[in-house]
């Protein structure tokens, strides 16, 4: 018999083409295929269409996502989750009782209604919510921005003492795990859902060093001036791309004249090849914000990689990398790695923990197992 299931999702999970929304896709197929029925419900600015994912969910709801009205801007909920309440949600998940799945904190708000109370309810953790925002708050340049980050902070913090109420929490790492044991007793590690299923590390040796990112968020456009200001001065014989949307035209002047490539907007297959064309592939934040999805495609893809420990959070997947967090350290292990071919132990070793700890079926089974 197969097992209903509501999920409700902060944004539309096709095509899956960022971070959180990937893990929501490659999750709902993975329970679809494991004999789930999925409810959808999501957010977003307008209703969208997708045969792809109609094909995998019993049924598809949108609700459109609302502006804070004026008379809310001393609410105790956080803005993100302001933007996503929804009476017929409401109506929509009382109709039976199925249990819940809510991806993020930020969809979560019917979860304390009354009309729900009898369902079982569970909350993906995507973030150290609070943290995160906390970490905005210091790099943010933006005087108004800033303090907005710091208000959804200590809303954020508010709100996380409504997670007892939740049946159990599902969280990416270890170090999540620990953040949010004082908020609920039942924690289960399900590592993030993403597209690959073994390691296509192409052989010999790259010719350049690459990092990708969106870079209209701040902790990749800080990446990328540091490339631009001091890895690519220290190291002029070294060729280094920059791959990524809504790059700035200012910035992009300056990344060329400091000989650093742009590619802007590449596709999903272009990124792809990119990934595979490099010798090494840089990961570098300034905020710890969960496991990052282009560390999932790296270890998929890349010959090598060097991360700072922001961008692996203490997770098993920092032995599948090159830790470095100072600029000196990137300079040591680029040197180390630039001629170096990626051996065979190491392709080995990452399928093993594709087969295993990012295994998408076996992560699918533990949430079903969990949830029924």
């Amino acid at each position: 018999m197969r097992k209903p299931l509501h999920i409700v999702s902060f944004d539309f999970p096709h095509p899956p083409v960022y971070g959180g929304i990937i893990d929501v896709f490659y999750k709902i197929k993975s329970l679809h295929q494991l004999g789930v029925k999925v409810h959808l419900h999501y957010f977003a600015e307008k209703e969208i269409q997708s045969e792809e994912l109609s094909s995998i969910c019993e049924s598809v709801h949108f609700y459109p996502k609302s502006s804070p009205v004026s008379t809310e801007i001393f609410s105790k909920l956080p803005l993100r989750m302001l933007t996503r309440r929804n009476k017929q949600l409401i109506q929509n998940l009382a109709k039976n009782n199925f249990p819940i799945l809510y991806e993020g904190l930020h969809t979560s708000h019917s979860a304390l209604t009354s009309e729900l109370k009898d369902h079982k309810k569970f909350l993906r953790c995507h973030n150290a919510e609070a943290e995160y925002a906390a970490e905005l708050a210091k790099t943010e340049k933006n005087f108004i921005k800033k303090n907005i980050f710091k208000v959804e902070e200590k809303r954020t913090q508010e709100f996380e003492r409504n997670l007892i109420q939740f049946d159990g929490l599902f969280v990416l790492s270890e170090e999540d795990r620990a953040y949010f044991q004082q908020s609920n007793a039942n924690i289960k590690i399900a590592p993030i859902f993403h597209a690959h299923e073994k390691v296509e590390v192409l052989e010999g040796i790259g010719d350049y060093v690459l990092f990708h990112g969106n870079l209209s968020v701040n902790e990749n456009l800080a990446t990328a001036e540091w490339i631009s200001n001091e890895l690519s001065t220290l190291l002029p014989k070294i060729k280094f791309k920059i791959a990524g949307k809504s790059l700035d035209s200012s910035l992009e002047n300056k990344l060329k004249k400091q000989n650093v490539e742009c590619v802007l907007n590449p596709s999903t297959l272009e990124m792809k090849e990119l990934i595979q064309a490099a010798q090494i592939v840089l990961l570098k934040t300034s905020v710890p914000s969960g496991i990052k999805l282009k560390l999932i495609d790296s270890l998929a893809y890349a010959r090598h990689i060097i991360s700072d420990n922001n961008s692996v959070q203490k997770s098993q997947l920092s032995s599948y990398v090159s830790i470095a967090n100072t600029t000196d350290e990137y300079i040591l292990k680029i040197q180390e790695l630039k001629h170096q071919p990626t051996s065979e132990h190491e392709v080995d070793q990452r399928n093993k923990l594709f087969k295993d700890a990012l295994n998408n079926q076996l992560n699918a089974t533990k949430i079903i197992q969990e949830i029924y």
